[in-house]
């Protein structure tokens, strides 16, 4: 039987040893910013019309081959759309680097680093990006100009589906991360979380997390000691 780890998968979690012997977590999650999705997007759809083009132009230069060919050119790109897609995802997707410490909860990046005393009220919390109801309302006036020309047109959220991922540190917002898809903003922050709340045990027990039912008890008086 295999037992999983509560470090396992999404985002990468390592325990390490901090400078005291203690334990400490680096998650170094990668995600896509508002930004990045839209460029993903953008460059999908860019790459599946191309391919399109470059099929025709194929064609175009070949009669001899059969017309059934000019339905493949057409709707093979956009059957790759979602690989496409990926690929994009993995190019413009960025890896942050966290450390938790007893003391310390630090937030590395291109343009240096930032520090925060842990031991000190805290919480990590998730945030609606700030620009989603002026996006909503963009995009509800693009779809009220639309429905007057007589088109039905949808929009998709980028603003509306990301989140700021904030350290409050002493009530006080601190924005770490922002990060598009609900499902990799909730997972970074419950995984944070939960580190978190290993380092406030293990400051207050002494040595962590309970691994062994017995490391529940607290010692009482007239306890016989334990032999090793």
């Amino acid at each position: 039987m295999t037992t999983v780890s509560p470090y396992h998968g999404f985002p990468a979690t390592h325990q390490i040893l901090d400078r005291n012997g203690k334990r400490a977590f680096v998650i170094q999650p990668c995600y896509l910013t508002p930004l990045a999705a839209r460029a993903v997007l953008f460059t999908a759809n860019l790459l599946a019309i191309s391919l399109m083009l470059l099929g025709f132009s194929f064609l175009a230069d070949h009669p001899e081959l059969s017309g059934w060919l000019w339905i493949v050119a057409f709707s093979a790109p956009w059957l790759l759309r979602p690989l496409l897609e990926e690929f994009m995802t993995i190019v413009f997707r960025k890896t942050k680097t966290m450390m938790l410490t007893e003391l310390t909860f630090e937030v590395r990046g291109v343009l240096g680093r930032k520090i925060y005393d842990r031991t000190l009220g805290h919480k990590f919390s998730l945030v609606g990006h700030d620009y989603t109801q002026a996006e909503k309302r963009y995009h509800e006036h693009v779809v009220r100009q639309a429905a007057q020309k007589g088109k039905v047109i949808a929009k998709s959220p980028i603003f509306g589906e990301s989140f700021h991922l904030s350290y409050d540190f002493l009530g006080q917002r601190n924005d770490v991360l922002t990060v598009y898809g609900q499902k990799t903003a909730l997972a970074i922050v419950t995984r944070l979380k939960a580190c978190d709340e290993v380092l406030n045990n293990q400051m207050g027990g002494g040595d962590g997390f309970p691994t062994r039912p017995e490391d529940q008890w607290s010692d009482q008086p007239g306890d016989i000691p334990e032999n090793d």
